[in-house]
């Protein structure tokens, strides 16, 4: 979120000289947009859900686990993968098929799935997905190249 608010302010603070944002943009595309979209409706889907009013003591963590798998794979290009994973399996006297198949990248999505839990609630995870889909530095402020003419600092982009 520091992306946002150093392309929001431009000029952020006095003591700032330079910025190097990584990893941002100045608003979501219909791309990332849906892949957030899928990851909410996987939250959504979970029963734990309950229309966002969730149990503190029980809540919707299957849903969030699959969310964070979504992502997870949006991370990598077919390549990456393929590379990383290929089609290698974690037990090799297991069956090569079906879902009880044990691929490398599943147990990989479903590692990364369970580890996020300890780091993001559900609601906390579908409200920052929300806000970052429609985070727009150029909303009611001119074009893109117009707000990003204000920046007075040297940015590397």
């Amino acid at each position: 979120l520091g992306e946002f608010t150093t392309r929001r302010n431009g000029r952020i603070e006095p003591f700032v000289r330079s910025a190097v944002p990584i990893a941002c943009g100045a608003r979501h595309t219909a791309w990332q947009i849906a892949i957030s979209e899928t990851q909410r409706q996987a939250v959504y889907a979970d029963p734990k859900w309950n229309n966002g009013r969730i149990d503190p003591q029980d809540p919707p963590h299957a849903g969030l686990s699959v969310a964070r798998q979504i992502g997870m794979v949006s991370y990598r290009t077919p390549l990456g993968y393929h590379q990383k994973f290929g089609r290698a399996l974690t037990d090799e006297s297991g069956p090569s098929y079906g879902s009880r198949a044990p691929w490398q990248v599943k147990s990989y999505l479903e590692y990364q799935g369970k580890k996020f839990l300890d780091r993001f609630d559900p609601v906390t995870y579908v409200k920052l997905t929300e806000q970052m889909d429609s985070h727009d530095v150029s909303r009611s402020r001119g074009t893109m190249e117009e707000v990003l003419s204000h920046v007075e600092i040297p940015v590397c982009v």
